[in-house]
């Protein structure tokens, strides 16, 4: 049995101590829905109901009550190692090296829950346009877009991806998208990076690259441009997520497409302290988790 990920048994055990899943939401910084997703997780994972229901109150069942004092004790052992006074800084320090559209668009806003969740860990960002050279040990590991098999570093696959038409609203309304074929008579962005063909094909359509208005080699220009009403882009549901929660963009076609391509963490296998960095490729897996249940919000209404 493999063991369950840090996010849950930590959501576990907040629930079991304040009898809440609202409480434990607040206490940490997560929403009710993604509290109650992780404790289900954990009891499929264990094969046992783990709380039960009274008034306002989740009390533990007999099982519950005997891992959450398990659970308890192993926090408080992580506690421990990562406060201790002999852990210095450059053992407590990971420098991820990504490219800036990850880290201003999906990385940035998890953040805080990075630090909240673990508060001992030092995370550094190193924003390049390129994959990092780790021969020039500037940075322990890095997050990376593709379809893997990078020679000589170990990978973990962290989460899967959907491509997703976006505009600004105005521009939604203004040309009555609602259909994909709309989009063929529809000014486009494009990004070489990032082809219109996987998507057209995804829908049925041909999957021959459409004339554009203007095309960019960058994510983050293509979305600032959309958003500001330009035209339509392609873009990875991990990168317009937040957009789309605030209104700042739409997703007129409400249409899934599978990007091909999926987000990893590498690092060269000899790197020391790599204890760190399966926390920290658990905690990206676990957010991304989060993130494509949203998808269907979006996309499947």
């Amino acid at each position: 049995m493999t063991t369950p990920s840090l996010n849950a048994l930590r959501a576990f055990e907040a629930a079991a101590r304040l009898q809440s899943y609202s409480r434990a939401s607040e206490e940490l910084c997560v929403t009710h829905g993604a509290i109650s997703h992780q404790i289900r997780s954990l009891e499929q994972h264990t094969g046992d109901k783990l709380f039960q229901r009274q008034n306002r109150k989740m009390l533990l069942t007999p099982v519950g009550a005997v891992l959450a004092h398990r659970v308890r004790q192993g926090l408080l052992t992580l506690d421990e190692i990562f406060s201790t006074k002999d852990c210095t800084d450059s053992e407590r320090t990971i420098v991820v090296s990504t490219l800036s559209s990850f880290a201003n668009h999906w990385l940035a806003p998890r953040l805080r829950s990075f630090h909240e969740t673990y508060p001992k860990i030092i995370l550094q960002l190193l924003i390049e346009m390129q994959f990092a050279d780790f021969s020039a040990k500037t940075a322990n590991a890095g997050i990376r877009y593709g379809a893997g098999g990078w020679n000589g570093l170990h990978e973990t696959r962290l989460f899967d991806d959907y491509l997703v038409p976006v505009c600004s609203v105005d521009t939604a309304k203004r040309l009555n998208l609602g259909e994909a074929a709309d989009l063929l008579k529809a000014p486009l962005i494009t990004n070489a990076r990032q082809p219109w063909s996987t998507w057209l094909l995804g829908v049925g359509l041909p999957p021959l690259e459409p004339a554009s208005i203007f095309s960019v080699d960058d994510a983050g220009v293509a979305l600032s441009a959309a958003r500001h009403g330009a035209g339509v882009a392609l873009s990875r549901f991990s990168l317009v997520s937040q957009d789309l929660k605030l209104g700042n963009l739409a997703a007129p076609i409400r249409t899934k497409v599978k990007d091909p391509y999926g987000y990893y963490l590498v690092h060269q296998p000899t790197l020391p302290n790599q204890d760190l960095l399966v926390v920290l490729a658990e905690w990206l897996s676990d957010e991304g988790k989060v993130m494509l249940r949203e998808v269907d919000e979006f996309l499947c209404l």
